[in-house]
């Protein structure tokens, strides 16, 4: 059927060659052309549709004109598309930069041009120009030439002569008049089907949609197909332990692109060592196993031994039509082999205990704080020499720990989490997707200081919205709008030009967030959320600066008192309060007599430790300290440093609320081979929200579980401190 189509369309043709009057038989050529294979017919097809935009003077070129649909109609053409499946330009235009590009495929050949997004469409449409005639010339030129002959003997002279197009006898072809090329008119026709003027900047004429007309070819814009800058997988592949993928998509959203984990049988035994991570194992695999479409995906038992490759498709929604658009997939794998992770049977009582209760009903409300050990800390030497060379290095490392926290965090199933020592970079990558993966939403605070690390609260977004924004308290200066507060800092004593410099350097923040309980419209209606004030912090951490915490905590107090009289007018005592965080104060020490009391009065002794406090420096300072400290016991070195008089930094503080303790039962929160305290807190305040007692406290770690490795950080405990967990009960409405 294809050969009766072609011979009656290039029966109508008379293909003159010369001027003479020299002809091409057009049966000749199209039994020349049916003898080619698949790939060489749709060559020489594309390059006869191609001759009706060069301007010959001869008259087949009329005729020629009247049956190009039809040429493009062959099933062989598939190239040439039409309709909604036309051929397409890509344009990628980013706000903020200065060009765009461009890509199509003009005469067959891909085609790529840079343009300013803000200069006028004229421009691309003149270089457009230039390109579609250098290209078609050349084409012509090409079809046109005179076949060489073929020398040799056997199949190798046989697969040549197929390669060409035999020449009919008498015919002359060594002599070709010289093109004569029309203008090419290059146009963008809008979504209206209007021509869009030269005169629009290329980034509002360049559209999604649009269709870009060179010469008789047509094409449909897509503007910022999907991408995937990059990819990688964070953690350690260990059987439990969940691992995030870590993505940086450009022109497209998670919920519309594709995750595909698979599990590979490589030919070679997956080396043991870190490096090479995602490197292509394409040609060694002997089996690939599809083993889930998630985003992030935890190893099962099946997996040990096992590499694991993930593959992203990245996509978007059109907006105007809802049709999916996906761009070219991108795979990362994982160098090491799957293998088993630690025994976490230690934890599984608490988590048996948060199991049990009924996190359902509005009533309830359960909240976590826990100190993560920022990395940055963790791996100094003298860090890995001096506080923690009873761990193996192994846990220390970050890859492994940040997996053991997650998982444990994500065990409590808490509606309030509050971290501390959080690096921003493993916020980003790691803490918040995999959070948010899980149903939170999440709030970083950086500390006043250029090292990236702070506090992160995250909420349930199901059970919680967040109130106006988050505020953040900046602890190194907020003393100074507290009349009391500013003289203690104020004098010309050592002691007080030490507080001063401390809180200054400090870096401590604190974040202060309003929740209010998302309420069912068509079940409770009329009823309004009461909101809870949650507040996260990590103190100053120097032993002999009792008296730095307190200014700090009664700056945040200020903070919070003030917050809460705009929040509930006269009843601002009412509003229910979380206080969350790493205080750095034992139990003993006058900063908790300040929240439960409410007052703390110039003659405590904890003023007197502030009289031997130096605000150190430098890291080598702090260092040296320490060892010092560590030869006699923090009783001889007070009884022997400070002096029996009156300390000449002191005041009488007071705060407005009635601060009660959680997790009162805690033995220690903070365990290593040099100290075992208590130091992190869950604080709770105001009307409606206390302990829920109906289950018991959740159950707390003994000091010889915390102690089995010497001290934490450990192989199932991945910081030096323990996560608080407490049920609370909460009257919402």
């Amino acid at each position: 059927m294809t050969s009766n189509i072609l011979l009656n369309i290039i029966g109508m043709l008379s293909l003159s060659c010369r001027p003479c009057g020299s002809f091409l038989s057009p049966h000749y050529f199209a039994r020349s052309f049916l003898k080619g294979s698949c790939k060489q017919q749709r060559t020489s097809l594309q390059l006869l549709s191609r001759f009706p935009r060069i301007g010959y003077s001869q008259p087949w070129v009329r005729a020629f004109r009247s049956s190009t649909s039809t040429l493009h109609s062959l099933q062989c053409l598939g190239e040439q598309n039409v309709g909604p499946d036309l051929p397409v330009c890509l344009i990628r235009c980013v706000e903020g930069e200065p060009h765009l590009t461009g890509k199509l495929s003009i005469a067959g050949k891909e085609k790529v041009f840079h343009r300013l997004q803000d200069d006028a469409l004229e421009t691309t449409v003149q270089r457009l120009e230039r390109i579609a005639k250098e290209e078609r010339k050349k084409v012509l030129a090409q079809g046109f030439k005179k076949p060489k002959k073929v020398k040799g003997k056997g199949k190798g002279r046989k697969r040549q002569m197929e390669s060409t197009v035999e020449e009919p006898e008498g015919a002359n072809t060594e002599h070709l008049p010289p093109p004569v090329l029309e203008d090419i008119d290059v146009w963008v026709e809008d979504s209206r089907g209007h021509r869009v003027s030269e005169d629009t900047m290329n980034k509002l004429a360049l559209q999604d949609q649009y269709l870009l007309h060179v010469g008789d070819e047509t094409f449909r814009m897509i503007k910022n197909v999907p991408e995937v800058n990059a990819l990688a997988v964070e953690g350690k592949p260990m059987v439990g332990f969940q691992l995030c993928t870590d993505s940086q998509l450009l022109f497209a959203s998670e919920h519309a692109s594709r995750w595909e984990w698979y599990r590979l049988e490589v030919n070679e035994d997956a080396p043991d060592e870190e490096g090479g991570e995602g490197e292509d194992v394409e040609g060694k695999i002997d089996s690939k196993v599809l083993i889930s479409t998630s985003q992030h995906y935890t190893p099962t038992g099946e997996d040990v031994g096992k590499r694991l490759m993930v593959r992203l498709t990245p996509g978007r929604v059109d907006e105007a039509s809802g049709a999916l658009v996906q761009g070219d997939a991108e795979t990362f794998t994982m160098n090491r082999a799957v293998h088993q992770g630690p025994d976490m049977s230690v934890h599984e009582k608490r988590w048996q205990h948060c199991r049990e209760f009924d996190l359902k009903k509005p009533s309830k409300l359960r909240i976590v704080s826990y100190n993560i050990l920022a990395d940055n800390y963790a791996n100094t030497p003298f860090a890995v020499e001096n506080l923690y060379r009873y761990c193996d290095q192994e846990y220390l490392q970050i890859d492994y720990r940040k997996q053991v926290f997650m998982w444990e965090i994500l065990q409590y199933n808490a509606e309030i989490v509050c971290l501390q020592e959080v690096c921003a970079d493993l916020y980003d990558k790691y803490i918040e997707p995999m959070m948010r993966a899980a149903g939170y939403t999440g709030i970083y605070t950086n500390k006043i200081t250029s090292s990236r690390i702070g506090c992160a609260t995250f909420f349930k977004s199901d059970r919680f919205s967040m109130r106006g924004f988050p505020i953040i308290a900046d602890l190194t200066s907020e003393w100074e709008r507290d009349e009391v507060l500013r003289s203690l800092c104020s004098g010309s004593s050592e002691s007080a030009q030490n507080l001063h410099r401390a809180l200054v350097r400090s870096t401590t923040v604190a974040q202060i967030i309003t929740l209010e309980a998302k309420v069912d419209q068509d079940t409770e209606q009329g009823r309004r959320s009461r909101p809870v004030v949650v507040s996260n912090t990590h103190l100053f951490g120097n032993p002999d600066a009792p008296h730095v915490r307190l200014v700090q905590m009664a700056s945040l107090q200020n903070m919070l008192k003030s917050h809460c009289e705009k929040l509930g007018g006269a009843n601002w005592r009412s509003i229910p309060m979380v206080l969350c965080g790493d205080f750095n104060a034992p139990p003993q020490e006058f900063l908790h007599n300040f929240l439960t009391l409410g007052l703390v009065d110039r003659g405590h002794d904890d003023w007197g430790k502030g009289m031997i406090f130096k605000s150190l420096d430098s890291r080598k300072e702090r260092e040296a300290n320490w060892f010092a400290r560590k030869t006699m016991s923090t009783e001889d070195y007070l009884r022997e440093t400070i002096l029996m008089s009156q300390p000449e930094v002191c005041a009488e503080l007071e705060q407005p609320f009635v601060w009660r303790q959680a997790c009162k039962d805690v033995p220690a929160t903070f365990c290593t081979s040099f100290a075992t305290q208590i130091v992190d807190y869950i604080y709770i305040a105001g009307d409606g929200l206390d302990v829920d007692s109906s289950l018991g406290s959740v159950p707390a770690f003994t000091e010889e579980e915390l102690k089995a490795d010497t001290g934490l950080p450990s192989a199932c405990f991945p910081s030096d401190h323990i996560a608080l967990v407490e049920n609370l009960y909460w009257e919402e409405s």
